[in-house]
């Protein structure tokens, strides 16, 4: 929203940027009140912050090579670092993987007379593209997860549309996260700048290229989550590498050995040595002796003192919240979770978590890579796959479904198998009274005159007669 400052000549910006016309995008950030002093001037949080590539800023919070920014927690924490917190990285995988598995289908509605109908586009030239290769290396499943798994993490994942002469769409190739700077012209024009490849390309144009954002932080990006959760992720960080100190030093506390009386220096160094070589890391152990001169006094609190367990499980949600991923979903049990309740909570996770990332996808691959003003054809992501119930539910779904509106081929595509050849299976087997139709009337009973033991041909006739009238009757209806 600040990127028309970037075309003047403003004292805020990095020397490197100042009246350079490379497009880059700038967004205002806040920094934390305990790291203000460390903040370069230029860089402080009453002044707009330039994102782009190898800039002021992000060379300050990732550090000379990706060695992250500083926390509160005393951990650097950057992209890179955030996928070793275990929660972290297994939120990225639900996301992605769970969205990577959608079967995903190029559509086409049209209207034949005056009803709706909707196949698949099997014959559209980017059917297999968007289905089966988007390249000569990726799977769609792949493509999907990287794209998916990149805008999560990073606010927004990228891909290079090549195109034929004709303008079609033939490979998607996917951009590493910081090669692609985005930004907004005056006029509202979405422009690209494109490094770290073979050759740098920009300003390139909003049609080459497919973008799909995270969680809108403004009218243009997403949110970075692992810059907005960093102060989380690096707590999580600390609590481990604490129990990594606690546990690399055998367990055993530090502490303090006192005595009562004066000791030279030399006293109190081999006094130390040997009781590091015995009680400290390494050591022998074994059961401590001291003289009534002697005191030894533990400053190290265990991990019951600590609430670590407590303190990682909070952290823990205190992760998804951000990711919004349900603890459950990140194998965090519930204690009071039953099957019934987990059946729900599996629906909660498609509702809550998936189907806005699928909803992203869908809708980007139409404006990005169909096209807008294609109104005939879309891409559907399948969410239902996921939700599917078990084999007895199922068909008693189906059951009913059948008799509604769903043809009996139908169900079997559904099931994976394949169709019958009869043109009533491709029909929904609708019952008389669903459809308005009257029910079939017992023709009137004709009986012999009396005392006749035969049928002569007049009552034959009227017996076809009646025959017919009802059958009119009912198809008239």
């Amino acid at each position: 929203m600040y990127d028309h400052l970037a075309k003047s000549s403003t004292p805020w910006l990095p020397p490197d940027y100042r009246n350079n016309p490379v497009p880059i995008t700038v967004l205002p950030h806040n920094e934390p009140d305990h790291l203000r002093d460390d903040v370069p001037p230029s860089l402080r949080s009453d002044m707009p912050r330039v994102l782009g590539n190898n800039d002021a800023w992000q060379e300050f919070y990732l550090g000379p090579g990706g060695n992250g920014g500083p926390t509160l927690a005393g951990v650097r924490m950057s992209a890179d670092l955030a996928m070793r917190v275990a929660v972290f990285f297994a939120c990225k995988r639900v996301i992605s993987e769970d969205v990577g598995k959608l079967p995903g289908h190029l559509m086409r509605r049209v209207l034949k007379g005056d009803r709706q109908r909707t196949t698949m586009a099997t014959d559209h030239a980017l059917f297999d593209l968007l289905t089966s290769a988007p390249n000569d290396w990726m799977t769609s499943q792949e493509l999907a997860e990287y794209m998916v798994g990149t805008a999560a993490i990073h606010g927004a994942a990228y891909a290079w549309l090549v195109r034929d002469q004709q303008g079609n769409v033939e490979e998607i190739l996917p951009l590493l996260p910081g090669s692609c700077t985005r930004r907004q012209e005056p006029d509202w024009e979405i422009t690209y700048q494109i490094s770290g490849y073979a050759a740098a390309f920009g300003p390139v144009s909003q049609r080459d290229i497919w973008c799909l954002n995270g969680p809108m932080a403004d009218s243009v990006s997403g949110w970075n989550m692992s810059g907005l959760a960093r102060e989380a992720l690096a707590l999580a960080a600390a609590i481990e590498q604490s129990q990594s100190r606690y546990h690399k030093n055998d367990l055993r506390p530090s502490g303090v050995l006192s005595s009562k009386g004066a000791l030279a220096k030399n006293q109190r160094d081999e006094v130390r040595s040997a009781w590091l070589a015995a009680y400290g890391p390494g050591g022998t152990g074994g059961i401590a002796v001291l003289d009534a001169e002697f005191d030894f006094k533990a400053i190290t609190q265990s991990a019951s003192d600590s609430q670590v367990i407590e303190n990682r499980k909070f952290q823990i949600e205190e992760i998804c919240r951000f990711m919004r991923v349900h603890p459950w979903a990140v194998m965090v049990p519930s204690a009071n979770q039953s099957y019934g309740s987990l059946e729900q909570t599996g629906l909660a996770h498609i509702s809550h978590t998936i189907l806005p990332w699928a909803r992203r996808y869908e809708l980007t691959v139409k404006r990005d890579i169909i096209g807008r003003k294609d109104r005939e054809h879309f891409f559907k992501l399948n969410v239902d796959a996921i939700a599917r119930a078990t084999l007895g539910d199922r068909m008693t779904a189906y059951e009913k479904a059948v008799k509604i509106f769903m043809s009996p081929n139908e169900i079997r595509d559904k099931e994976d198998m394949d169709p019958i050849d009869d043109p009533a299976m491709d029909r929904v087997q609708l019952q008389a009274n669903n459809t308005g139709l009257t029910p079939r009337q017992t023709p009137p009973a004709i009986r012999p005159p009396a005392g006749s033991s035969e049928v002569d041909e007049s009552t034959l006739s009227k017996i076809a007669n009646a025959l017919g009238e009802s059958t009119t009757e009912e198809t008239s209806a």
